[in-house]
């Protein structure tokens, strides 16, 4: 939009493991993750332009499908405690905001490190038959390094 206000279109995808106190409805799976992707759309705000380290505010929204399985890319999906024949997936809408800072290491190319917080709205009773299921939230840290095709 200008040079310190961007918008960003993104895909991702996250595996996270649960750990057995926090399994929803007591499930005991050996192992047990949780697998989400993500298609957002957010507004990134930087706060200082054409400096070597160069932070950020963003914020977004977008998009979640996401299911609890007993392995880390495949394996079962575990069952909805009062409706078994359905599975704990689904595509919930989102929320996040963040905050980052790139740091320029070459002309087109940038390390990147940002903390966001990501909500969804995962409440869903009358599919899953139960109000066990809340909203999920979590804090996501992300390190990279970014390729820029044109220099903003």
């Amino acid at each position: 939009v200008n040079k310190n206000f961007y918008l960003d279109a993104a895909y991702g995808y996250s595996v996270m493991p649960v750990k057995s106190g926090a399994r929803p409805f007591s499930f005991r799976h050996r192992d047990s993750y949780f697998n989400l992707s993500s298609a957002s759309l957010n507004a990134q705000l930087y706060l200082k332009s054409g400096y070597p380290m160069e932070p950020y505010l963003t914020i977004g929204g977008g998009v979640y499908p996401w299911v609890f399985r007993s392995g880390m890319f495949g394996g079962s999906a575990w069952p909805a405690p009062a409706r078994p024949q359905a599975s704990l997936r689904a595509s919930s809408p989102g929320i996040n905001i963040g905050f980052g800072v790139e740091a320029n290491l070459l002309l087109r190319l940038t390390a990147l490190f940002e903390l966001r917080y990501t909500y969804l709205f995962s409440r869903d009773p009358k599919r899953f038959w139960t109000n066990d299921l809340t909203q999920v939230d979590f804090l996501g840290i992300s390190l990279g390094v970014i390729y820029y095709f044109e220099r903003r």
